[in-house]
């Protein structure tokens, strides 16, 4: 008789790119198909949203932003930079459900500090958490990150970068 194999559970993968999405009059972003498929996979419902630099906003899964107040709460000696970013976190933040049509309510703060309402944002999945990025922010990343490509890749392929 023959072992009986362990099944692995494995995480889903996160999809590949920068997808555009939009964020309506009413506040609501409105998840690309392969963002929803993403979070369906992993059984997330609810997301705490925020900033924590006035530039993008942060989409963490409950779970995600868990661990972070788990680092918080043990700052040690880098309590003052703690205090400032859950201050940030919270001024802007709060906790959003995905609705059932593949939406989620940004809080009014956030969209207020970032203006993210009646436009195009740009989404990524970095670090277990969805980046939003307004259109002015994913333009200044992307001139940055063009600027500095030919350095970056010499570095990178420095590394192993295949």
């Amino acid at each position: 008789m023959s072992e009986p194999s362990e099944i692995a559970i494995s995480k889903p993968e996160p999809p590949f790119g920068i997808r555009q999405a939009s964020v309506d009059d009413k506040g609501r972003l409105k998840f690309p198909v392969e963002y929803l498929e993403y979070l369906a996979a992993q059984g997330i419902k609810k997301l705490f949203c925020t900033t924590l630099d006035l530039k993008l906003a942060r989409l963490y899964p409950i779970e995600v932003w868990r661990r972070n107040e788990k680092l918080f709460r043990e700052g040690g000696a880098h309590k003052q930079a703690v205090n400032r970013m859950v201050f940030l976190a919270e001024a802007h933040g709060d906790a959003a459900d995905v609705d059932s049509a593949g939406r989620i309510l940004l809080p009014a703060k956030l969209r207020e500090v970032l203006g993210l309402e009646k436009q195009p944002v740009f989404l990524r999945i970095f670090n277990d958490r969805i980046d939003l990025l307004t259109k002015k922010a994913y333009d200044d990343q992307m001139t940055v990150s063009t600027a500095n490509a030919a350095g970056d890749l010499e570095t990178l392929e420095a590394l192993g970068l295949n």
